[in-house]
């Protein structure tokens, strides 16, 4: 559910994973490259990083299983590929969000 961040060049940013909701996909100990995106361009099946709310210091990564526009505002439902249901609450992202990019290391 999980990861500790770390910035690098050019925009993007790596984490460690330390839990393991998204097992096998991601592995407790991988390390995972996010990658700025306008989260208009989120899409189901895309794995994002995320906090679901101000009060969360530690990212969750999570896969988008539905997308829905209320208002004009996008709302994400994910799940851990190893959790049995989706999350509970949804989530809405800022302009700029954070996807996985590639695979994880």
């Amino acid at each position: 559910i999980g990861a500790t961040m770390f910035p690098i060049v050019l925009g993007d940013r790596t984490l460690v994973v330390i839990s393991g909701s998204m097992e096998p996909t991601v592995p407790v100990g991988a390390v995972v490259i996010a990658e700025p995106v306008p989260s208009k361009e989120l899409k189901i099946g895309d794995v994002i990083i995320f906090s679901p709310n101000a009060d969360v210091t530690v990212p969750i990564i999570h896969r988008i299983v539905s997308v829905r526009v209320k208002d004009g505002t996008r709302y994400f439902k994910t799940q851990g590929d190893a959790n049995p249901s989706a999350d509970v609450a949804e989530v809405s992202l800022p302009a700029t969000a954070w996807r996985m990019s590639g695979r994880p290391c």
